[in-house]
């Protein structure tokens, strides 16, 4: 996909969430330090710090980036890469709170006090 020539506003705000969501990103890793796996493992129950607010801040941070990307490229094809990820993203929070569910009796009350995603949204 061809990168278009965007208004000085949505380039700033594109970068600017591009960003923010991988420091964003970088801010939670260091969070889930030895926790932290790319397959559904559960290494140990992280709920303090932006876990207190947010059960899934790293792919959060990953969708506020794929956001300033989508604005990049500012065509359907990038709304639907942006769509397929996000879906693919919450197919994998489903598949990772199964694990942990299993593993850790207390994730359930965790899970019913504590946002997927945004708080007081999702």
């Amino acid at each position: 996909m061809p990168r278009i020539d965007l208004p000085p506003e949505l380039g700033a705000l594109s970068t600017g969430l591009i960003l923010c969501g991988n420091a964003f990103a970088i801010a939670v890793l260091f969070r889930l330090g030895r926790s932290f796996s790319v397959m559904a493992e559960a290494r140990g129950l992280v709920t303090g710090g932006i876990y207190r607010h947010i059960r899934h801040p790293l792919y959060l941070a990953e969708e506020i980036a794929a956001v300033g990307c989508a604005i990049q490229f500012f065509s359907l094809w990038a709304l639907l890469l942006l769509c397929m990820q996000l879906g693919f993203q919450l197919r994998r929070m489903t598949n990772e709170e199964r694990v942990l569910e299993r593993r850790f009796p207390e994730y359930a009350r965790y899970r019913q006090t504590t946002a997927r995603l945004i708080p007081g949204v999702y």
